[in-house]
């Protein structure tokens, strides 16, 4: 119910049985801008929490790792521009340091060739190591074999 107050010239909003009181409106910029912030932060969480990109799983590392050792294991090197290589496999590679020595390159090019371009990769044999070792805090797969030469261990990373 409205009235007029006597004895003042200003109207006011009566309410409930006559006790004054002024009526509360939210500013629709408030409003606007609450939704504002909200949205933002959600998006801000999206990306914080996002999952990493898919496939640097450890199980998807460890399957190239896997066919990077495979691959390495059962065919030669030829074809890469190497002239002391004979285009050995892995295995006959390392039979001693003098025919890891004169195959190192072509087997770096070969497992460089494997690998995708946004991985890595470090090929461990008993006469030396090949490509870049990972850095401790990197998601690494890897792969191990035994083969009649020796171990290798073909690590994949990024």
């Amino acid at each position: 119910m409205r009235s007029c107050e006597r004895g003042g010239s200003d109207p006011t909003v009566v309410l409930d049985a006559g006790r004054p009181g002024t009526r509360g409106q939210l500013s629709l910029s408030a409003i606007e801008a609450a939704i504002g912030v909200t949205f933002v932060l959600a998006i801000a969480t999206s990306f914080a929490v996002a999952p990493a990109d898919p496939g640097v799983a450890t199980a998807d590392l460890d399957a190239s790792a896997t066919d990077v050792a495979t691959v390495l294991a059962n065919e030669g090197s030829a074809g890469f521009d190497d002239e002391t290589a004979a285009g050995r496999p892995l295995p006959a590679a390392i039979v001693t340091a003098e025919t890891f020595a004169a195959e190192r390159d072509a087997i770096d090019a070969r497992a460089e060739a494997l690998v995708p371009d946004r991985l890595q990769y470090h090929v461990e044999t008993p006469h030396g190591d090949i490509g870049i070792a990972p850095p401790p805090d990197a998601t690494v797969g890897r792969s191990a074999m035994t083969t009649r030469n020796g171990r290798i261990v073909v690590a994949v990373w990024r």
